[in-house]
């Protein structure tokens, strides 16, 4: 077997929940026809024998639970051998001229990973004492070399990437309802991800050019979710009506979702940092009326992005006043609810045209 192989660092929530995040990694790889030899758990890492390590992190990195994936060298975690390995890696990595740190973790004493660390470093700057290359302080340097060190093995890394955190898929056991309707919504169903929740999409929209952008952000959230299959939802307004109206509407159908598929949680995007929380109170309690259970997943936090400046905006000018009757609410809800097309995609990086496809048939 080959000694490369990609190791996932599972987020503090995952820990204890490792065989859970295996399964759902295991899963992803079949489903995007990734083939691999062997996945274990080493200590408190998972560890993935692929036959493409670079396909493999990249698919990987996609799921919730876990903190960071990387490409490495497995290498025995005895003190002479594993300095050295490090040593052939790294001179490998680093270019000319480039400044290095060396850091090593896992199970391992303080002390035993500060001499790995010493005398990797020594041997680095013996293998590459014609190409300027020199150790530095870890925020300065160019490269940082990670060591991870198992009671069975040690692993060198050669790339690390960042996961997305949070609990593994459907770690809680339980299922949601998320609308999407814009980016906010996208980012708020990602949060139920994160959560450990099941999500059932639904996607509301008023026109053909909307409908494109969140068929794309909905695809992002598909590729995410260790299913073969995943049934989609799409209900269209036919007609372009007030935002509050439309949250209105979107918040009925979601209900109504709930309802047919026996799912007890529905997702509300809308929290009191992000407009009146008398707003919020609304929503909430109509949810509360109907027997189910609202998820604020934004609630407390903060979105930073230039690029959802003006959907924050629309949530900040609500006022409470404008809500209409909520019979004309429900009557429009029914109508749009009864001409909705379900659409049903496999787990892929580029399902948008199967779905647009399918919306047309």
């Amino acid at each position: 077997m080959d000694n490369s192989c990609v190791i996932i660092f599972p987020s503090i929530y995952s820990l204890n929940r490792l065989q859970m995040l295996k399964c759902n990694i295991k899963k992803t790889l079949e489903l995007q026809n990734q083939k691999f030899n062997t996945i274990k758990i080493d200590g408190k890492i998972i560890v993935v024998y692929a036959n493409d390590p670079v396909f493999a992190s990249s698919t990987i990195s996609m799921l919730t639970g876990i903190n960071k994936v990387a490409i490495a060298k497995k290498a025995s975690n005895k003190f002479n051998i594993v300095t050295d390995e490090i040593a052939n890696v790294a001179s490998d990595l680093l270019l000319n001229n480039e400044k290095f740190y060396i850091k090593v973790s896992g199970d391992i004493s303080t002390n035993a990973a500060n001499d790995i660390e010493i005398a990797s470093t020594s041997s680095i700057i013996s293998k590459t004492k014609n190409r300027n290359i020199k150790p530095d302080k870890e925020d300065k340097c160019d490269k940082v070399i990670y060591i991870h060190v198992t009671k069975s093995s040690a692993y060198i890394c050669i790339f690390v990437d960042n996961g997305i955190g949070g609990h593994p898929y459907n770690s809680q056991n339980d299922k949601v309802v998320c609308c999407i309707y814009n980016k906010i919504s996208s980012v708020a169903c990602l949060k139920c991800m994160e959560a450990g929740f099941d999500v059932k999409i639904i996607v509301y929209y008023q026109n053909y050019s909307e409908l494109i952008k969140l068929v794309k952000i909905t695809n992002k959230m598909v590729a995410r979710i260790p299913k073969k299959n995943i049934e989609l939802e799409f209900f269209n307004t036919n007609n372009k009506i007030k935002f509050l109206d439309f949250l209105c509407i979107s918040n009925i159908i979601s209900i109504k979702v709930a309802k047919i598929y026996n799912i007890r949680k529905v997702l509300l995007t809308l929290s009191p940092n992000l407009c009146n929380v008398e707003i919020t109170d609304h929503f909430t309690e109509y949810i509360y009326k109907n027997r189910l259970i609202p998820l604020l997943p934004l609630a407390g936090y903060e979105l930073i992005n230039n690029h959802i400046n003006t959907e924050v905006n629309k949530l900040l000018k609500l006022k409470i006043g404008n809500i209409k009757n909520y019979s004309i609410y429900e009557k429009t809800a029914n109508e749009i609810f009864h001409s909705g097309k379900k659409i049903i995609v496999k787990n892929d990086l580029d399902n948008t045209h199967n779905i647009i496809d399918g919306l047309k048939n």
